[in-house]
């Protein structure tokens, strides 16, 4: 490879290749039989015959079309023109000259885009190409990819059918960084319009922008990133190309790059297409999948996720922050097999085999995952990214082993997770969390029943089918990513049919059943009905020996059970029930029964005797309700309502006081000057 820039000055080795004197030119005549002029008439006579009258001639018409404009330069002109800079572009004897022709070719296709047909028709590009698969000069190759840079824009197909992807990275490693730039935005602007038929044109390109994803610039990485989505999102329907992709390290490379802790910190426009190329491998390769687990792309994503604005509590309403979450999830959820097993195609059971035979993959991706995603939805995300939160945490449970279950989620406070998704007025988002809440149910039964029922989830479970919430719901059609897109598909495969995207796979009742079902297997032996225990004395003893035990055991009854238990209400009840006069030999027995238990420990260590731990709990549950009262959202309350604390007393709802005053002019209005009225802080200026 030969390089003439040994006679230049080093300022002039700085320059880009468009800009530097040729080396024939420092002893150019002073005078010259061309002349501007001579653009208006090109001819090979014009041209001349030696090398140096064609060398000033080429200087001279580079210098006048990078003064002239697009409305200047006619198509007959760029016709004539082009046959001539073709065949001086090829005279390898001067290697001046083509560095010339290249030039003006250069100059001609910026100034005039539409000529770049013209010279195209006179077989141009492949001799740009040429000059760049065996290179002599590096000056010559340099402008040789600022002209194909040009052609790329306007003639990509023909750029690709003479091999320009392959001549741009075949020695990029002999030029600077701002060359490389431009060598790779020749790939980048052909491989957006790649066409339908020969992939191999482009294929074969695969494993040098692999490598330059591993390069330390981040426009080169960033560049040949988005050739290799291109690329993929032109061969993603034939299962054979994507094969090919995949053994080429494609899938390897990028959940590399992906890594937060990398060495280039990529755009989030960049980051989110390259999620969507994994999840196109994803989506139909289950060797891509289990690429994927190899490389733990679950720590990867949750890293990602962690560090989201959304996360950290900055905004992330700006459509690069949503798409990247959005993008993120769909990859996590295509990753996975899906919990249905009405129609197990042969890729969704090559993902179960994976998962079978290399148990520790799910166990590291939901111990990386499912915290993650929890963080997401109470840091306040929107209804489409919770439900997908919950599509990917249901799939984690539904094939973990317990054990592997829960190692994952031992650290994560669940209940107050699952309560918190109950609050939710989205039918998809409710039944998602019930099938969750079964799911945890039927694989650790005996670890989390004591909590949830401690805590409200199984309350709020009872709740959800007394009240019927279901009924006073949203349209579930309503939420999505797209207007016209039911949740349901907003994170399913794009392979479905459009005219299946309008149909909602939520059945009305589903709430209902898949709450009824929680409540039939795992409440039927866990709940006890205190209401019906007290039509029974005999039967109150063994009640009241159960609540006793509870306070002094370890893991004391919580609040919540002594409130919503019914405990309170038993005791009311069994005291109460006729009147003290009714039967007073009654109520002295119950009396003595109640005192027996609470004012004796059966445990003779024991500090405290059951009844200061009762009335602690009572003290406590009463505090709670002064302090906190807490009213459904869908609640409306007015002044005149009052809230039911203990038997036979009442507290008014909040009020504001306000003094009005009428205006001279408002004569129809009536006149409160004279006192405060009582207002509801919730009642709009109409109904004032």
């Amino acid at each position: 490879m030969g390089n003439r820039s040994h006679e230049r000055s080093d300022a002039e080795d700085e320059l880009p290749a468009d800009k530097r004197s040729c080396s024939s030119l420092d002893t150019r005549p002073s005078s010259s039989s061309s002349s501007p002029r001579e653009l208006s008439n090109p001819s090979s006579s014009n041209m001349g015959t030696t090398s140096t009258h064609q060398l000033v001639t080429l200087t001279e018409l580079c210098e006048l079309i990078s003064f002239s404009t697009e409305g200047s330069i006619s198509n007959a002109l760029s016709d004539q023109l082009a046959p001539l800079f073709a065949k001086l572009a090829r005279q390898e004897a001067y290697p001046d000259v083509m560095l010339m022709a290249f030039r003006s070719i250069t100059y001609l296709c910026d100034a005039c885009p539409r000529a770049s047909a013209f010279l195209v028709r006179n077989d141009i590009v492949p001799a740009l190409c040429q000059r760049l698969i065996a290179i002599e000069y590096l000056d010559v190759a340099e402008q040789c990819l600022q002209a194909l840079e040009k052609f790329s824009c306007d003639q990509p197909l023909a750029c690709l059918a003479s091999g320009a992807i392959l001549a741009a990275l075949g020695y990029i490693d002999f030029f600077s960084t701002s060359v490389q730039r431009t060598a790779v935005s020749v790939v980048v602007n052909i491989c957006r319009k790649l066409p339908s038929e020969s992939p191999a044109m482009f294929m074969e390109a695969v494993p040098r922008l692999c490598e330059l994803l591993q390069y330390e610039d981040r426009q080169l990485v960033e560049k040949a990133a988005t050739c290799l989505m291109k690329i993929v999102e032109r061969v993603k329907n034939s299962p054979d190309m994507m094969s090919a992709l995949c053994a080429q390290g494609v899938v390897n490379q990028v959940t590399h790059l992906l890594n937060i802790n990398g060495r280039i910190n990529l755009s989030k426009p960049i980051y989110a297409g390259l999620i969507v190329l994994l999840t196109t491998f994803a989506s139909g390769s289950a060797d891509a999948v289990r690429i994927l687990f190899e490389l733990n792309i679950g720590r990867i994503l949750s890293d990602t996720l962690s560090s989201s604005d959304l996360v950290n509590g900055l905004p992330s309403h700006t459509v690069d922050n949503y798409n990247q979450v959005r993008e993120i999830l769909k990859l996590m959820n295509v990753i996975l097999p899906p919990v249905s097993g009405d129609h197990v195609d042969e890729l969704v059971a090559n993902k179960e085999r994976i998962l079978v035979d290399q148990p520790t993959f799910l166990h590291k991706f939901g111990t990386n995952v499912v915290p993650a995603l929890i963080e997401i939805i109470n840091s306040g995300a929107n209804v489409p990214t919770c439900y997908g939160c919950l599509c990917i945490i249901n799939r984690v449970i539904h094939f973990s082993k317990p054990d592997q279950l829960y190692d994952m989620i031992k650290d994560v406070n669940i209940t107050s997770f699952l309560i918190g998704m109950f609050t939710k007025k989205d039918l998809h988002i409710l039944a998602k969390a019930l099938q969750v809440t079964q799911a945890l149910l039927q694989k650790l039964s005996d670890i989390l029943m004591c909590s949830f029922v401690k805590e409200d989830v199984l309350f709020a479970i009872n709740s959800l089918i007394d009240a019927n919430q279901a009924s006073s719901m949203s349209d579930p059609k309503t939420f999505g990513v797209e207007a016209s897109k039911c949740l349901c598909y907003t994170y399913s495969d794009n392979s479905v049919a459009s005219s299946e995207l309008e149909v909602c796979t939520l059945e009305k009742d589903s709430i209902d059943t898949i709450a009824k079902r929680i409540k039939l297997v795992n409440l039927a032996n866990t709940s006890t009905s205190y209401d019906t225990c007290i039509q029974h004395e005999e039967k109150f003893f063994d009640m009241l020996l159960q609540v006793m035990g509870r306070l002094s055991s370890e893991e004391s009854i919580s609040l919540f059970e002594l409130m919503e238990g019914g405990v309170i209400k038993a005791l009311l009840i069994y005291f109460w029930a006729g009147g003290v006069s009714a039967d007073l030999c009654s109520f002295h027995k119950r009396l003595e029964i109640f005192a027996r238990i609470l004012l004796s420990s059966s445990d003779e260590v024991a500090a405290e005797l059951p009844l200061l731990l009762l009335v602690r709990k009572l003290q406590g549950a009463l505090s709670t309700v002064e302090m906190f009262p807490v009213l459904g959202s869908n609640v409306s309350k007015l002044r005149d309502s009052y809230v039911s604390v203990l038997h036979k007393q009442q507290t008014a709802y909040p009020s504001l006081k306000v003094l009005f005053k009428k205006a001279k002019e408002e004569e129809e209005l009536s006149d409160y000057s004279r006192g405060l009225v009582a207002v509801d802080p919730f009642s709009s200026v109409e109904a004032i």
